[in-house]
């Protein structure tokens, strides 16, 4: 009995220095975001876009690169830039286009490659921009091919069918006023807008919020809008509503197009240096 427990000891022991000299032999690469924070699965962009930089460190010589997900949209990020300063340190700049210029904030995504050839290893982080729509109203039946709402009129969109389980989400939309008989007053007509079943706008904690709709001709850039929803404890579903409301003194018809609602999902990595948190615990 006590020749099996000699001979269970160095077995046990000859595995433990084998785990510990494979563990040794991998390659070192990780990616770090430009405040410090290790990525390594996704590479999440602001729907902003601007110029960042990441810094790859590895053990071997790297190559990398960026792949599109779809080659209609390939141009929306680019490595612009990449510099060793040190063995083993890469320094990779980067530059994303805006979604928010594009008056959308669909999803585009690709993939960021760091490859090391000779070592035969390497990793890829998503590159993801936008979010998935669950819910559109375009208006494309209505006169104009747009919502018009003239002083004292509101729209509802009665249930949004296919929303569900949806706990914080973007609300966009295309906003633009027009003064009556080419009025030369150039100044900004307030919009009422209106949650139903338990969600509203954290950035004042209630359910109705008040934007200001500046004048244009045409749907411009700067006529779309951004607007944060949160749920207040019930999900998002069949049962959300929201209301548009132009008060009877407005003095102007308002128009108003592509009504959305996005997903905001569980982030993990971000380019803003948010912890990744999906990795699994060590035993």
């Amino acid at each position: 009995m006590r020749k099996w427990s000699y001979l269970g000891v160095l077995c046990l022991s000859a595995a433990l220095l084998l785990s510990c000299s494979v563990r040794d032999a991998v390659p070192r690469l990780e990616v770090l975001s430009q405040a410090g924070t290790r990525l390594s699965k996704t590479l999440t962009i602001p729907v902003e876009g601007g110029n960042f930089t990441l810094t790859a460190r590895s053990d071997n010589e790297l190559d990398i690169f960026y792949g599109a997900a779809d080659d209609a949209a390939g141009g929306w990020f680019q490595v612009r830039e990449v510099t060793s300063p040190a063995p083993g340190e890469y320094v990779v700049k980067c530059s994303a286009e805006s979604l928010v210029a594009n008056k959308t904030l669909d999803l585009r995504q690709g993939t960021l490659s760091f490859s090391a050839p000779r070592a035969f290893s390497g990793c890829f982080l998503d590159v993801r921009q936008g979010y998935v729509r669950v819910w559109r109203q375009n208006f494309s039946s209505f006169p104009g091919g747009c919502l018009q709402l003239r002083p004292g009129e509101s729209w509802n969109s009665g249930l949004m069918t296919g929303i569900s389980g949806i706990q914080n989400a973007w609300l966009s939309f295309e906003a633009r006023a027009e003064m009556p008989g080419g009025s030369s007053e150039m100044r900004n007509i307030p919009l009422h807008l209106t949650l139903g079943a338990g969600a509203f706008f954290p950035d004042i904690s209630r359910t109705e919020y008040v934007m200001d709709v500046a004048p244009y001709e045409t749907f411009e850039p700067a006529c779309f809008r951004m607007i944060r929803i949160y749920n207040g404890g019930v999900v998002f579903s069949s049962e959300t509503t929201l209301t548009l409301s132009l008060p009877a003194g407005a003095g102007a018809t308002l128009y108003i197009d592509n009504v959305s609602i996005y997903q905001i999902p569980v982030v993990r990595d971000e380019i803003n240096g948010e912890e990744d948190d999906d990795d699994e615990p060590e035993e």
